[in-house]
């Protein structure tokens, strides 16, 4: 059974809202496998429970190989806040947030 469209708002909500924390710096690294697979996960429920959305969702994530070490995510943290925010934006009607909320 798919999850609800307010399910996957409020996850996509919450994992943006984590990453507003992240400083400058740490934006701009490379996220833990584990975190892309959450978002990969993510687009995928989403897929299956309004699979009118995809071709609006951001895309999946893949994983690189690099020279030194094992694949790793072809992506930055900024990013990710981008595309949980996309996501979020997309759940509850349209209104896309790019950046973290300024009060």
């Amino acid at each position: 059974m798919p999850f609800s469209d307010e399910q996957l708002r409020i996850k996509a909500e919450a994992s943006a809202s984590a990453l507003v924390s992240l400083t400058a710096k740490q934006r701009e690294q490379t996220p833990t496998s584990t975190i892309v697979g959450d978002y990969n996960k993510l687009r995928s429920l989403v897929i299956e429970a309004k699979p009118e959305l995809e071709q609006l969702l951001p895309p999946t994530i893949e994983m690189i190989e690099a020279s030194y070490s094992m694949p790793v995510p072809n992506a930055r943290y900024q990013d990710l806040h981008a595309f949980f925010s996309q996501i979020a934006g997309l759940l509850r009607g349209g209104n896309v947030t790019l950046g973290p909320r300024r009060v």
